[in-house]
């Protein structure tokens, strides 16, 4: 999905049903591989089993897994990036500290 983001593809059910559409139009299956790797990296040839499918059977299987733990809410998807911004925070924290503390050991 990473890939897939840097490209402006934003990872919901409309965006994945908007790049089912696209991957549907090309015709030779090399053109729909080096799509899907283009869009989702590595993970491109098991993407696209999803891709294949119709955007009405991509909202079907969203559907079906709405109020599972397998779907995140947009709050769940906002935490879960503020997370990740103060652990990075607090990382770059302690990597200050510690060569804080490295370079005062070794100057002494």
């Amino acid at each position: 999905m990473k890939s897939a983001l840097r490209q402006g593809i934003t990872p919901n059910i409309e965006g994945i049903k908007g790049l089912a559409e696209q991957y549907q139009s090309l015709k030779s299956p090399a053109d729909k591989a080096a799509f899907a790797l283009k869009m989702f990296g590595k993970n491109g040839l098991e993407m696209a089993k999803i891709l294949e499918k119709t955007p009405d059977q991509i909202q079907a299987m969203a559907d079906a897994l709405e109020g599972s733990s397998l779907i995140m809410s947009q709050d769940a998807v906002q935490a879960a990036k503020e997370y990740r911004l103060k652990l990075d925070e607090m990382n770059d924290s302690w990597t200050a500290l510690t060569v804080t503390v490295g370079t005062k050991a070794i100057l002494k």
